[in-house]
């Protein structure tokens, strides 16, 4: 219970009942100068009962402070709080009630069986509004603090989200800007020019599309699974052209996915990935498989490459910022409703094999 208190809300709730007990200390010292109310107890007596009241009723609001945090971490249904927090400001109001009144018992040197229980309970009745007054003023700084508190936590989140995305683009665009890149492709359309103009013009679209795309993206974290797929495609005609008759995508894609949201900038970098350790002297050609569906609330992405299987001795996410910033977006973005997992598969195909499980969710 300890871990769950937070300082500063303790100091607001400290300053707030410290503020209205001096209040209604000093109201009382002038009632009592202007014999306004009959003088019941002495100064040292008033003081005591007041100091035992505010360690009293801060304590129980702390506690309540702190199960409050722990509520909200767990999802409580409102419904359940409310009942709770009606349930105990009445045992805090009677609860202050009998301590005040044994308070007096000692004060006028009575035995302890002349407490009235019932007495005690019809005093608390009688002053019930304003005890409940203060408990629901507590505890309305409690669930503000809280709330803005999540607020905070929300904003942060967003801006890291978007820095993330950022990066993503950034990094997508210095991959496909590497000379390599740039001079593989520029010499695939090169060699075009010579034996198909047409296929050589659409490769320049291809490029000035994808590159465009990548930054019309903008900073959306999530778009339409359509969009995505459309930035892919333009991705996929280019290395189409570098790989020739080596590479071969399929997609198999449920057609009611199309406006369903991901993370934007998610497919190319997995293609991107599969193409980049897929091939190797051993493996001249290279078949990927991208399936897409959902399944009851969950989308479903798949996608298989029969090249180079995954060294048992490397984390694939530490192999490259594409896949290790796309994983780190989605736990931002769903928690834990969403699955990233990349291993190798020895089945009837022999292989890496990505799956990726997001909630279903339209945009």
């Amino acid at each position: 219970m300890i871990k769950n208190l937070d300082l500063p809300l303790i100091l607001y709730l400290v300053l707030f009942y410290t503020s209205h007990t001096l209040i209604a200390f000093l109201n009382l010292l002038r009632k009592r100068s202007f014999s306004e109310v009959p003088p019941l107890f002495n100064i040292e007596e008033l003081i005591q009962i007041i100091f035992v009241d505010w360690i009293l009723v801060l304590s129980f609001m702390i506690l309540i402070a702190a199960y409050v945090k722990r509520s909200r971490s767990k999802n409580v249904g409102w419904l359940k709080l409310i009942i709770l927090n009606v349930f105990l400001s009445i045992f805090m109001i009677i609860l202050t009630q009998v301590i005040l009144d044994l308070q007096i018992i000692t004060f006028e040197d009575k035995a302890l069986s002349a407490f009235d229980f019932g007495k005690s309970l019809l005093n608390a009745l009688n002053l019930i509004e304003l005890y409940f007054l203060i408990y629901a003023s507590l505890l309305f700084i409690i669930y503000i603090y809280y709330y803005i508190q999540e607020l905070k936590i929300q904003e942060e989140e967003r801006r890291i989200l978007q820095e993330e995305l950022s990066e993503a683009k950034i990094s997508i665009l210095k991959s496909q800007m590497q000379p390599h890149f740039l001079f593989n492709t520029l010499n695939s359309i090169s060699s075009l020019m010579d034996v198909n103009k047409t296929r050589a013009q659409d490769t320049i679209a291809d490029l000035s599309n994808f590159l465009r795309d990548v930054l019309n993206v903008g900073n959306s974290n999530i778009i339409k699974l359509k969009l995505e797929l459309d930035l892919l495609k333009s991705y996929i005609r280019i290395m189409k052209v570098r790989h020739g008759a080596h590479l071969k995508i399929y997609q198999q894609i449920d057609f009611e996915c199309y406006n369903y949201g991901v993370p934007s900038l998610m497919l190319q970098p997995l293609v991107e990935n599969a193409i980049k350790h897929g091939f190797s002297p051993q493996h001249k050609t290279l078949n990927i498989e991208i399936k897409i569906a959902r399944v009851s609330h969950q989308l479903i992405f798949t996608m298989f490459n029969d090249g180079k299987l995954i060294p048992t001795t490397q984390n694939i996410f530490k192999m490259g910022l594409g896949l290790s910033n796309l994983k780190q977006r989605i736990e931002k973005l769903y928690g834990k409703d969403a699955s990233f997992q990349v291993y190798n598969i020895h089945n009837e195909k022999t292989g890496v094999k990505v799956e990726i499980i997001l909630p279903a969710l339209k945009v």
